[in-house]
């Protein structure tokens, strides 16, 4: 497939499916699915989360690479025509600044636009550098090994990385099939799994995770016009120099971003935070949901049960990308629930987190049992 190709390929699986998915979860959302970037990334997870509800089973029925592409693609597809018609009924109503708010910072000095554009040279400066200087290790022979195999053999899990030799089904790694995510992005744009890894993935993934950082600094600093873009040039700083072992985030997202662990920590933990800040904000007894925006057509329902729905969504991308990350989150969100709903006094939301929280129990607990030989 040609590069012409490949590039129109790439902008619909990273940009217009995303985008589109986006709208569906962020309809029923307030201040954190509102914007461009706020729908990009509702899209973003969920068409994780779409990957991962596919890929398990697949896996585990013994259905083809082929079967799982097509079936990916069906459900994206579906999922960006409900987009189309949710953008198709703002339009019509007029009320497509629901869904598209730009963040525009008033009484914006020159010095203060000037923060923007080191960060944005910062930032490009990583990302070339990310893709013109390719790291390797040893992890190479798995993650790309595995989405080889697949695309050589048309099958999941069933063949050693290392060896090539057929084989039964990886459990374990069958639960959290990211490689398989590579194999299909390799699939369906004409790319080799290698450059997936290694070039397309840490561009979109790092692109993806200043998104978040952004949203978090909006958020944390009320969307104070210096104080974001400080933060940002501070978030590049760090990841930059943050290289003093093979072990840190800052590595994991620059140097091994298309390994799982990486899009973790570097991207999963940080919109947990976030959707953290924003349910917390909303509980607040002395805020009014209202207090959020004002648009009157945001103030109609409550955002709550759309960051929920995230939530659930981002559960199902962190048992995507990492076993660990089945239980890291269902930790790190029950330990942040539980402070919210005390603090705030909101007990309801312990339950519903529960729900949201289905992805990492029933994967642990198959886990575990498999472990046992039941």
């Amino acid at each position: 497939m040609d590069l012409f190709n490949i590039i129109i390929n790439l902008f619909i699986w990273f940009a217009v499916f995303p985008f589109l998915a986006g709208l569906i979860p962020s309809s029923f959302m307030n201040r954190v699915g509102k914007t461009v970037t706020g729908v990009y990334l509702c899209g973003f997870f969920t068409m994780f989360a779409v990957v991962e509800i596919c890929a398990v089973p697949s896996i585990l029925l013994g259905k083809t690479l082929s079967f799982l592409v097509a079936l990916i693609m069906s459900v994206m597809s579906a999922l960006s025509v409900i987009g189309l018609i949710i953008l198709a009924v703002g339009f019509a109503a007029e009320t497509l600044p629901v869904f598209f708010r730009f963040r525009i910072y008033k009484n914006v000095g020159i010095a203060d636009g000037m923060l923007w554009v080191i960060f944005f040279i910062l930032l490009a400066i990583q990302l070339g550098m990310s893709i013109m200087v390719m790291t390797t290790d040893p992890n190479d022979a798995f993650y790309v090994g595995h989405a080889l195999a697949s695309l050589e053999h048309d099958t999941m899990y069933v063949t050693d990385p290392y060896t090539g030799a057929a084989t039964a089904v990886d459990f374990r790694h069958a639960l959290s099939p990211f490689p398989i995510f590579t194999a299909v992005i390799s699939r369906v744009t004409g790319a080799h799994a290698a450059t997936v890894a290694h070039t397309i993935l840490p561009l979109f993934f790092m692109v993806t995770a200043y998104m978040i950082y952004r949203e978090v600094a909006e958020r944390v600093f009320d969307d104070d016009p210096v104080k974001t873009p400080v933060f940002l040039i501070l978030m590049v700083l760090i990841n930059s120099f943050g290289n003093y072992s093979v072990y840190t985030r800052e590595t994991f997202l620059i140097t091994r971003t298309w390994q799982g662990n990486a899009v973790l920590a570097g991207l999963i933990i940080p919109y947990v935070f976030l959707i953290m800040f924003a349910l917390a904000d909303l509980t607040e007894p002395a805020r009014a949901v209202a207090d959020e925006d004002e648009d009157p057509e945001v103030k109609k329902a409550s955002p709550i049960p759309g960051l929920f729905v995230m939530l659930f969504m981002t559960n199902l991308t962190g048992a995507l990308v990492s076993c660990p990350g089945m239980y890291l989150l269902a930790v790190l969100e029950g330990v942040a629930i539980t402070c919210i709903a005390v603090r705030n006094k909101r007990p309801l939301i312990f339950p519903a987190w529960i729900l949201t929280a289905a992805p990492c129990f029933f994967y642990l607990t198959i886990y575990a049992l498999q472990g046992r030989g039941l």
